[in-house]
């Protein structure tokens, strides 16, 4: 958790640890890391125990990534399917199994080492490079953390630093001969010549029989089955839609610009260009030349060697700069500079090159956006007292319609939908509501079932009840038989396609040349790029991935064929050129090779270890506490 806060982890062995063992530490918060917790025991690692608002919290914050990274919610269920709930169960044992072989190892962290690591923490300095303490404790404070957990994360972190760079001592070169053998199968380069035949070319194909169709139906049933159709009723209610009912008087208006005045502050800010010196003689003389006329970028040059754009501020406030320096920028008039100021990194010199005045926005500048504003917070509000009044009527038995009745709210229907929201066939595209929870929540619920409030991710609230269920089917091939005929044609010509591919191959391995065969046929030769087991994909798109393999098992002058997934063709092509590779040539691609290889190595001796401490430590785990610790009833991953 420590380490997702430096720009930099220590050596490759430690980032392979913390990909493999600590990947959930992140700025999440870990009180109940630290302090453990009640609720049930998940896991018992020797002599720490796994309780289940760890594993909980664990969990959520491993969904909070998926879904920042994917866009989309996921539930419980489908972190279950995805195994999300076992991954992160797993990272808290490789954490506690870890800790516990430094602390039989030993192995000790001095408050001086971890107060060197502190102060070394980019994210705990400021613009200027030095360690500032007011940043740090607000970082702590947002994290849920006090100093004295974080000192004793970051003792922890440390430890296991010390132990898998330890670990690791010996994996950072692998085998030359290794490398060079692995160069020399990924970088062979292999040629080819090829034709592409598309499946049109077949035109004769003849008219299915009755009894051909009926069975071509009935074998490929899949192609010409209607999905699951769905006939829903619901109700939505949104805070926009009562926006219109929320009365704001003007005094309330002013009332809350007043309490957020500073929102509207836009502070003066000034572009400043700094030198900086070691001594204050020098910084002296820079302002002595900077009087006399001589324009920055010169001092900058001659005193520093410096450009004068790399020595720019930007635009700052005066709360951009510490101490001094605040007051030294915003006391100068433009195209001023000021006498050298000191501070921890030396002597300054400013010049202030354009002043942007403050001001603050005025009332009736921002009124329309304050009440809409004002206007959705009390809208949201009030839909949450509607919410409440929902929720009464469905306690009491109300149905969908007497609870719509009760708060006002129009039970809307759409007829046969897909999960998707795609219509029956001949069907108009329905309304759908907005909520991307609605059509998973209509295709998760049964028909008859309990009726539940949900509330979406964009504050709005549905009800809904499933009306009709159709059950996927079979479409009779009446209704179906154009569809049934084209798609028997596309399968016919893809068969005759296929054969007279494979007659090409037979012709090849009887002597005759691909180039003949192309010339008879009026197709072109393609001489292919050259083709490597270690990145086919650059090749031509016209080679299908199963072809790129099967021309590095022939030899040359042999033929092989495969049909093309991207257009439905078969292509055969003649391996005529076989070109090896020497590793010597190409420094840069072995090097890196070979530090992949040591990757391999040090993460495999990490796995061991890590599988060696679980049998020495103990591992118990309780499933059943952990299906319960993560039950989508009792926790909402939100």
């Amino acid at each position: 958790m420590l380490t997702s806060l430096r720009e930099k982890s220590g050596s490759w062995i430690t980032k392979v640890f913390l990909g493999l063992l600590v990947a959930s530490f992140a700025v999440w918060g870990v009180g109940d890391y630290v302090t453990g917790g009640g609720d049930v025991t998940v896991a018992e690692v020797g002599n720490a125990e796994v309780s289940g608002i760890e594993f909980q919290n664990e969990l959520r914050r491993s969904l909070v990534r998926m879904q920042q990274q994917f866009g989309q919610v996921i539930d419980a269920e489908q972190a279950a399917q995805l195994g999300l709930d076992e991954a992160a169960l797993q990272q808290i044992v490789a954490r506690l199994v870890v800790d516990q072989g430094t602390e039989r190892l030993g192995l000790d962290v001095p408050d001086s080492v971890v107060a060197d690591d502190i102060r070394s923490n980019p994210s705990f300095r400021n613009s200027f490079g030095q360690f500032d303490q007011f940043q740090f404790q607000q970082i702590l404070a947002q994290n849920g953390w006090t100093e004295e957990i974080y000192v004793d994360l970051a003792k922890r972190d440390i430890a296991r630093n010390q132990l898998v760079e330890t670990i690791g001592t010996g994996a950072d070169a692998a085998p030359g001969l290794l490398v060079d053998e692995l160069y020399k199968y990924r970088m062979e380069r292999r040629f080819a010549d090829y034709i592409v035949l598309p499946n049109e070319r077949i035109t004769e194909i003849p008219t299915p029989t009755d009894a051909e169709l009926e069975a071509f139906h009935k074998d490929h049933a899949n192609r010409f089955t209607a999905p699951e159709y769905r006939t829903i009723s619901y109700a939505t209610i949104s805070p926009e839609d009562i926006l219109d009912e929320i009365e704001i008087s003007e005094a309330d208006l002013r009332d809350e610009y007043d309490q957020r005045v500073d929102e509207y502050v836009q502070r003066e800010t000034r572009e400043v260009g700094q030198l900086v010196f070691a001594e204050e003689a020098e910084a002296e003389k820079a302002y002595e030349m900077l009087q006399s006329g001589i324009d920055f970028a010169t001092v900058a040059r001659d005193l520093l060697d410096e450009d004068a754009d790399d020595l720019s501020l930007g635009r700052v406030t005066q709360a951009d700069l510490p101490g001094d320096l605040g007051d030294a920028a915003f006391a100068l008039s433009e195209g001023e500079a000021s006498r050298p100021v000191q501070s921890d990194f030396g002597w300054h010199v400013l010049r202030v090159t354009g002043i942007q005045p403050g001001r603050t926005r005025s009332f009736e500048e921002v009124k329309d956006a304050l009440r809409e504003e004002v206007g959705l917070n009390r809208a949201t509000d009030a839909l949450f007292e509607l919410s409440q009044s929902i929720e009464d009527e469905l306690a009491g038995g109300s149905s969908l319609q007497e609870t719509a009745a009760a708060v006002g709210l129009t039970v809307k229907r759409i007829e046969q939908v897909d999960s998707v929201g795609q219509p029956a066939r001949g069907a108009q595209a329905p309304d759908l509501p907005p909520q991307p929870e609605f059509m998973p929540t209509a295709f998760s619920t049964e028909m008859n079932a309990e009726l539940e409030l949900i509330e979406s991710d964009d504050g709005s609230y549905f009800l809904l009840e499933v009306d009709e269920i159709i059950d996927p089917a079979l479409r009779p091939l009446d209704e179906v038989r154009d569809a049934v005929i084209e798609s028997w044609r596309a399968d016919q010509r893809n068969k005759a396609n296929a054969e007279a591919a494979e007659a090409i191959v037979a012709r090849i391995e009887g002597g005759e040349s691909l180039a003949t065969i192309a010339v008879e046929l009026g197709v072109p030769l393609v001489k292919s790029e050259p083709i490597t087991r270690g990145n086919p994909t650059n090749t031509d798109t016209a080679l299908p991935a199963t072809l790129l393999s099967d021309l590095f098992e022939l030899d040359a002058n042999e033929a092989a064929t495969a049909a093309n997934p991207l257009d439905g063709s078969h292509v055969v092509a003649v391996l005529t050129a076989v070109q090896g590779a020497d590793p010597s040539a190409d420094t840069e691609l072995t090097a890196s090779l070979k530090d992949q290889l040591a990757n391999g190595i040090a993460a495999d001796l990490l796995r061991q270890y890590q599988a060696a401490l679980e049998q020495q430590i103990g591992v118990r785990i309780d499933r059943n506490a952990m299906a319960a610790s993560a039950n989508p009833h009792r926790y909402q991953f939100q």
